[in-house]
């Protein structure tokens, strides 16, 4: 397997990809991998081309925005005007975006830079020495297809918001289900002064994030890799996403890792470094695992805005040793595989036809050098 050739055999315990099959299919055929985790962001996007589908209106305004936008890429002379009306408009003149079905977040990107050029855009559309009758009409989104837009437009924010923060550098899986729980349970909630539409999406949104999150995780034996790195998060220890009964269960599995832990640190050698004390009073013999969880479940609670949990278990590894050594474990899988993806993107901007003989170990080394380049300016 490729894992033994590149020596990672015992390390990896979790493998992130997209949601398509054959992928699904080839991790579970992995040897020594714990855990098959589908990119969150990609899972999100699908949750939400399934339920703009379920609203016909909104398909078809969004065939129309599509629409809208084609003609002002196509035509220099509709753009060379629309941008002369934005500056007319005191507006900032910002290119029409284009929908795309591989692009996340794309139709709410189209909408909302649309809505925000509303005026400019009707104004060009009814100037005849640019736009003919015929192909005005064409064009024309009525006022209620606008108002539309604009709830369609409040209904993607939570959830474009969402994609981007689990898009960032460095974000684990822990925050995965907070994260879902939120947009469940405070952005999609059904409202009874909801229109049709609105109700629609947000019931079948509600139930295609549920089902493939697989929130309600009552209905499964097994405690999963998000939930164990949740309750490893200082920011999100007290499980609030889940039932009393799935906190226990985790709780009881983090104890059970943490014992595994324990035997496998006691066949060690014992390191020159453990104090007198320990050594005389055999600290490391006694309880130390069962003391270093009741101890952790005592602390306070993170706020949620503090960035990196891994700070925290870094500040305070030698009071809690086996527990940061899991931290470290499951902390360590991303939510998604967006970084990876950027990976691959830098190094075909890297490989192109006119550079298409650089050694492979160049192009690592070059790789690296652009992914890093943040760090190396500071």
């Amino acid at each position: 397997m490729v894992i033994a050739e590149w020596e990672l055999d015992g390390k990896v315990h979790a493998v992130v990809h997209d949601n398509a099959a054959n992928v699904v299919s080839s991790v579970l055929l992995v040897e020594n991998v714990e855990n098959s985790i589908c990119c969150a962001a990609h899972t999100i996007q699908i949750c939400v081309k399934t339920a703009l589908k379920s609203v016909k209106l909104y398909s078809l305004i969004l065939k129309k925005a599509s629409t809208m936008v084609s003609h002002f890429h196509h035509s220099n002379v509709a753009a060379s005007v629309l941008r002369k009306t934005q500056r007319q408009f005191e507006l900032k003149e910002l290119k029409l975006i284009q929908s795309c079905a591989t692009r996340w977040n794309s139709s709410y990107l189209m909408c909302e830079r649309l809505l925000v050029n509303r005026g400019a855009i009707i104004a060009v559309l009814a100037d005849r020495e640019v736009t003919s009758a015929a192909l005005a009409l064409k064009l024309e989104i009525n006022e209620g297809e606008w108002t539309e837009m604009e709830s369609m437009i409040k209904l993607l924010k939570p959830l474009q918001v969402a994609t981007v923060v689990l898009c960032e550098e460095n974000v684990t899986i822990s925050i995965l289900r907070p994260i879902i729980y939120g947009l469940i349970n405070k952005h999609m909630l059904i409202k009874s002064e909801d229109n049709e539409n609105v109700r629609n999406f947000n019931e079948d949104i509600n139930q295609n994030l549920q089902k493939r999150f697989k929130m309600k995780r009552q209905e499964y034996d097994e405690v999963f890799i998000d939930q164990i790195s949740c309750f490893l998060d200082p920011r999100y220890k007290y499980l609030e996403t889940e039932t009393d009964e799935v906190k226990e269960n985790v709780r009881k599995r983090v104890q059970n890792l943490l014992q595994t832990t324990r035997l496998a640190e006691s066949n060690k050698v014992v390191s020159e470094e453990i104090s007198a004390m320990d050594f005389l009073l055999d600290a490391k013999s006694y309880g130390e695992n069962e003391s270093e969880f009741d101890m952790y479940l005592r602390e306070p609670q993170l706020n949620h805005n503090v960035s990196n949990p891994l700070i925290w278990w870094k500040n305070n590894e030698l009071k809690y040793p086996n527990l940061a050594f899991l931290a470290k474990k499951y902390l360590c899988a991303p939510a998604t595989s967006v970084t990876s993806e950027r990976c691959f993107s830098t190094a075909g901007n890297i490989v192109t036809s006119k550079r298409s003989c650089l050694l492979s170990e160049n192009v690592n080394l070059l790789t690296f050098l652009k992914r890093n380049q943040n760090a190396f300016n500071r």
